[in-house]
């Protein structure tokens, strides 16, 4: 037997044993994931674009404070008003400012960065920063530091830079330069969920709620041993991360076992979690 047919034998293998969404007729409007990714789950082009025609705006706090929730415009208005309700009574369940954050129990998970044996130190310069957003950062580095998410650090055997994104907002979201961190750290093997097993939990829902959780990653506290390594420069000073950042490397597959820590019992029954993306859904029964 050549090459050949042994190609042509394992594609009819294949074939036989690939469960096409494209099959499913309920519910009608399902776009089939083979459309959307390759085998290799790499999003084919053109790229889908987010829209937000079809919710609203509510703010259930103040003019000062506000509170934002996002409602869907298709719910009836006696709906409507139940879930305002249900989110005024628990608002303090939800955190939707850097002051609302909590901490997650240090005694179930804490990130954890383990090094190579033949890692090298390393020590990045500071950028050259745009004049005009030089007080922006300095604001969101206050707040950071304010809400305890970083520290300040004098020495340490490696640094990286700050990169600073600005928003359609205007706002700026402040990243840290972590590749060389990344080439230095082992790998965490914990796996992510499959997208196309979490849509095949919701099919046939009658309703789906989404939740998106508020910086849920600086929620995890850095093993203390390991903060040092997280060290970062900027022009007011330089920090370290006690809280997980986002970007480092194996905070994806840290936060995403907490999420199934934390709702081991819930999971696939009524909630399908993809990191800080929560799913609450009702099947028809």
């Amino acid at each position: 037997m050549n090459k050949l047919q042994l190609n042509e034998i394992y594609e009819e293998k294949q074939e036989t044993n690939i469960l096409f969404l494209k099959d499913n007729v309920f519910p009608r409007g399902l776009v089939p994931l083979e459309e959307l990714f390759d085998f290799n789950d790499v999003a084919k082009q053109p790229k889908i674009k987010p829209t937000r025609a079809g919710f609203e705006d509510y703010n259930i706090g103040t003019l000062q404070e506000p509170k934002i929730f996002k409602l869907s415009k298709s719910l009836p208005p006696v709906e409507k008003l139940k879930y305002i309700k249900l989110f005024k009574e628990l608002i303090d369940a939800f955190a939707l400012s850097y002051e609302d954050l909590k901490s997650y129990d240090t005694n179930i998970i804490q990130h954890k960065i383990p090094l190579k044996e033949d890692h090298k130190h390393f020590k990045q310069k500071l950028r050259r920063i745009k004049p005009m957003l030089m007080l922006l950062i300095e604001k969101e580095v206050k707040r950071m530091y304010d809400s305890k998410i970083i520290v300040p650090l004098r020495y340490s055997k490696s640094v990286s830079n700050l990169v600073e994104t600005q928003k359609k907002t205007n706002e700026i979201k402040l990243c840290i330069d972590f590749r060389n961190l990344k080439k230095a750290s082992l790998n965490d093997n914990y796996t992510l969920p499959k997208m196309d097993h979490i849509l095949q939990k919701v099919v046939g829902s009658r309703r789906i709620s989404l939740l998106d959780g508020f910086l849920g990653y600086n929620q995890i506290l850095v093993q203390p041993g390991d903060q040092e390594k997280t060290m970062f420069t900027t022009a007011c000073g330089t920090f370290m991360y006690a809280k997980m950042p986002f970007g480092l490397i194996n905070s994806s597959t840290t936060f995403q076992r907490e999420m199934d820590l934390t709702f081991s019992d819930e999971m696939g029954h009524f909630v399908v979690i993809y990191l800080d993306d929560i799913t609450f859904f009702f099947l028809n029964r």
